[in-house]
């Protein structure tokens, strides 16, 4: 996980529009919270492992759920499933059109078995085309034959998953996934993607046995937040339940409603977790700009870290659409990513990106917390044909960022625009002033092959104080993450004004 958008910059993010030929896959994991940490990690492996196959990566995104408490044999999986298809239909990244499907890990085969019942029974007016998966380190089914339409449970050969072959299999899942919606199934188009979301939240709106009051935040208040649990010593299965222990119960976005699968009225749950009537709404239609992020990852200590100031980093590739050099184009993709992985891991800063696209015309790029950045963010360069129209572009785009972001009075680090140049940009008199006002404004760093950066215009390496220009290399991430360190980049607490450009 990635730290959320801080408080001074929540207004900044804004969602682009997707072309109608792109197509992805959302891939949400699920496990209890006994597993939770060990999962967790597993699918963020994976993630990194999967975004770096071109084909993959650019298609799959793999998002985590913990489902909280293991419930009893006879207790309902509805609540578990819930926070399921919140995570599933939550906004952002969406493309032309979409795909959705959910893994399930669990020691236990009939566990998730269960689950993934749950799932295919989801209640929605047209069943959505979900690919189900599970993966089980005991097959204790009654009957191998019980599968659930349309799903698959991977069993560990040995009787155990370790990390590495628990993150194999999901890459590998991923593939299989791939390879199936290749085959000509249709994804759901935004406008349908939508349309699930409504019939969502029509049914949850429903259990709620009514129209929420006027204050949603009021009626329905969010569950404390809460540390995972600290990760189980080395075990030689991932998916293993701890030893039971007796733990305060504690809140999660929906208490387990105590019925039996058939839904039939049992005994009232035990004083302990209190029945409740009111089944909450999935947290992206309570506050929906919560779901622009992911959610804060909490400290190991579980203490609350520093608050860190916040920060815009815009990263982009230049390049000319008729002398396109697609090898120096990829390394310099390869190389936006983990910047963007490495400017994530600052301690005192927390930085949103916009990954830029297009040309002086169509200029876009979602604003992301640092470290969301996927291959299908890089897809496309800039085109930098007419270079000065792009840098105001990219000029104006930032005093709107900063304008928004600065109405709270917080401190905010020096914006910081990184410019990936395979082929260094050709200067004109109009280039060369607008961007020597863009250095006024924010730092610039250029990135390219070294055996170009003689080819860099001296108008685009001045003020030296504010423009750094850096060769290709195995450690350039690390070195550009030490620039955008805010012990390096002065506070700015409001954006430049007009007078600059006088």
């Amino acid at each position: 996980m990635t730290v959320s958008e801080p408080d001074a910059l929540t207004a900044v993010a804004d969602s682009e529009v997707p072309g109608a030929d792109t197509e992805g896959c959302r891939l949400v994991v699920a496990s209890y919270e006994a597993a939770a940490p060990l999962v967790s990690a597993v699918t963020a492996d994976a993630a990194r492992r999967i975004m770096m196959a071109p084909a993959l990566g650019d298609f799959m995104e793999l998002r985590f759920v913990d489902m909280g408490p293991r419930p009893g044999p006879s207790e309902d999986r509805s609540p578990a499933v819930r926070l399921i298809m919140e995570e599933l239909l939550a906004p952002g990244s969406e493309s032309g059109r979409n795909h959705l499907a959910i893994a399930v890990a669990d020691r236990s085969a009939a566990e998730v078995q269960l689950v993934l019942t749950e799932c295919a029974n989801a209640p929605f007016p047209t069943t959505p085309p979900l690919r189900l998966h599970g993966v089980a380190s005991v097959d204790d089914r009654r009957s191998a034959d019980e599968v659930v339409l349309n799903a698959s449970i991977a069993i560990a050969p040995s009787g155990a998953w370790s990390h590495a072959d628990l993150v194999d299999e999901l890459r590998r899942h991923a593939n299989e996934l791939l390879g199936h919606f290749a085959a000509g199934q249709q994804g759901l188009s935004r406008a349908e993607l939508d349309s699930l979301r409504a019939d969502y939240e029509q049914h949850v709106r429903r259990e709620l046995g009514g129209e929420p009051a006027d204050d949603p935040a009021a009626a329905v208040p969010d569950a404390p937040e809460r540390p995972p649990p600290t990760a189980p010593p080395a075990q030689p299965d991932i998916l293993a339940v701890e030893s039971p222990q007796p733990v305060q119960a504690q809140p999660v976005q929906a208490q387990p409603v105590q019925a039996g699968l058939s839904r039939l009225p049992t005994p009232d749950p035990p004083a302990a977790v209190p029945a409740s009537s009111r089944v909450p709404l999935p947290r992206w239609l309570v506050h929906p700009r919560r779901w622009r992020g992911k959610q804060p990852e909490p400290s190991e200590s579980g203490r609350a870290e520093a608050p860190r100031i916040a920060g815009l980093a815009y990263l982009l590739i230049t390049g000319d659409a008729i002398a396109d050099d697609r090898a120096a184009g990829q390394a310099s993709r390869a190389v936006l990513l983990r910047v963007d992985a490495k400017i994530a891991t600052l301690q005192r800063v927390a930085y949103l990106v916009r990954v830029l696209q297009g040309d002086a015309e169509t200029l876009r790029g979602e604003l992301r917390p640092a470290g969301q950045v996927s291959r299908r963010d890089v897809r496309h360069q800039v085109d930098g044909t007419d270079f000065a129209a792009v840098l105001e572009e990219i000029r104006a785009l930032l005093r709107r960022d900063l304008a928004r972001a600065t109405k709270s009075g917080e401190p905010l680090a020096r914006p910081a625009v990184v410019l990936f140049a395979p082929d260094p940009p050709l200067a004109d008199s109009v280039a060369a002033a607008v961007f020597s006002h863009l250095a006024q404004e924010a730092s610039i760093i250029w990135v390219m092959p070294k055996e170009a950066m003689d080819l860099l215009a001296s108008a685009f390496t001045e003020p030296p104080l504010h423009v750094h220009v850096l060769p290709d290399h195995e450690d350039v991430a690390d070195e550009i993450a030490g620039l955008l360190n805010p012990a390096v980049n002065a506070p700015a607490v409001s954006p430049v004004t007009g007078d600059a450009d006088a």
